[in-house]
């Protein structure tokens, strides 16, 4: 799994839509799942649902939201290649793609 700033994504599940790649996952922070995100592949963007289902009931983290944002940027900055943080989608692009670099790595 790949870990940035303690921003994770687990439970992926990729696969193919009309317009393009298709993505489910758990986003966790500093260990604990906080949200998920979801794209059926129809060519819209990523969406975000901030919360966790406890109980079988919702329960909202928009702080989750606030803290995962501001450890992007704080990344970005660190690398020195603060215009890339154009968003949450492309943040979570990037990790996509180490995580498949990373499991072809130790497939071979």
């Amino acid at each position: 799994m790949v870990n940035i700033k303690g921003i994770a994504l687990k439970n992926i599940k990729q696969g193919y839509g009309p317009e393009g790649n298709g993505l489910e996952a758990s986003i966790y922070l500093d260990g604990r799942h906080v949200a998920s995100i979801k794209n059926n592949g129809n060519g819209g963007n990523n969406r975000y649902h901030w919360g966790i289902r406890k109980s079988n009931k919702w329960v909202n983290l928009p702080e989750a939201r606030k803290t995962i944002v501001s450890r992007i940027r704080d990344y970005f900055r660190e690398i020195g290649k603060e215009e890339l943080f154009e968003s949450l989608d492309a943040f979570f692009d990037a990790i996509l793609e180490l995580q498949r670099i990373k499991d072809a790595a130790e497939s071979d």
